[in-house]
């Protein structure tokens, strides 16, 4: 199996970081509670994600929302990988430089992913990409909405908005994915639409900082787990029409995902309250 060389480095980033930190602490911490969930990641769609590239000069751009400050370790961590790909996948993605200060997580991923600081003009962003594509990366994972869902993430996205239609994913921002489409065009050969919720987790009912950081992890503490997540991919074949990845084309894709989270959320209702749902006959 072609493993990325970025899950190499967080392997040994992983077993570092065990090494250097007091168990008890490290027990408490919000890596040791999300390693039980990834194994159980539920996955539907295209089960198979990033599909292979049909030639080495090709990149697949990874469309993903954004729930908690540990998506980038989960996705990282549950991607599958294509044992007869021709060319192997090299998985990068793109993070707020402030992400790289979070206490474990942060010195665990932080260095094999692009940094990217509010105001990167898209000649900075582009250079910032081609660097990593230099070091033989093909694959991208970016989350449009530029931060994480939380309680206050939540009121500016619908500030920014004319009129609030997303309320479990952000309005996306297109600065880094229009840097990434003008750069690259017809390379593009695959944009993969990449769903991901945690059951049990609403959060835009949480607050959030960088030195508080009660992320989804945290919410969990007292059970030592994180319940399996949820990970829906979608993949589309652009096939050298890169000038139909347009913010439209973003926003049908956000609207999607509003739409599956909210069917996802009833579930999840009916599952656990059956007699709140019941229908007469």
């Amino acid at each position: 199996m072609n493993v990325p060389s970025f899950l190499d480095h967080l392997g040994q980033s992983y077993v570092s970081y065990i090494n250097s930190s007091n168990w008890s602490e490290f027990k408490n911490s919000a890596i040791y509670c999300m390693s039980p969930a990834i194994p159980s990641v539920r996955r539907s769609g295209d089960i198979k994600f990033p599909p292979p590239l049909s030639d080495p000069s090709k990149v697949t751009l990874i469309l993903c929302n954004h729930q908690s400050d540990l998506d980038q370790f989960l996705v990282f961590t549950s991607t599958t990988f294509r044992d007869d790909s021709k060319v192997p996948v090299q998985l990068t993605g793109f993070t707020h430089e402030g992400f790289k200060t979070l206490p474990g997580i942060g010195q665990m991923v932080g260095k094999n992913l692009i940094g990217l600081d509010k105001g990167d003009s898209k000649i900075t962003i582009q250079a910032k990409i081609k660097k990593f594509l230099h070091q033989g990366f093909n694959t991208f994972l970016l989350f449009p909405e530029g931060t994480f869902l939380h309680k206050n993430s939540l009121l500016k996205s619908h500030a920014f908005q004319k009129s609030p239609t997303f309320h479990k994913v952000l309005y996306p921002r297109f600065g880094a994915f229009d840097a990434f489409v003008e750069l690259l065009q017809d390379r593009i050969e695959y944009v993969v639409d990449l769903t991901l919720d945690y059951p049990g987790y609403n959060p835009s009912k949480a607050e959030w900082s960088y030195f508080t950081y009660p992320s989804v992890a945290h919410s969990f503490l007292n059970q030592n787990r994180v319940p399996p997540p949820y990970l829906h991919a979608s993949c589309l074949v652009v096939n050298g029409k890169w000038e139909t990845l347009t913010h439209d084309f973003v926003l049908k894709l956000w609207k999607k995902k509003e739409h599956r989270l909210q069917i996802r959320e009833k579930r999840e209702l009916e599952s656990q309250y059956p007699y709140l749902f019941k229908t007469e006959e």
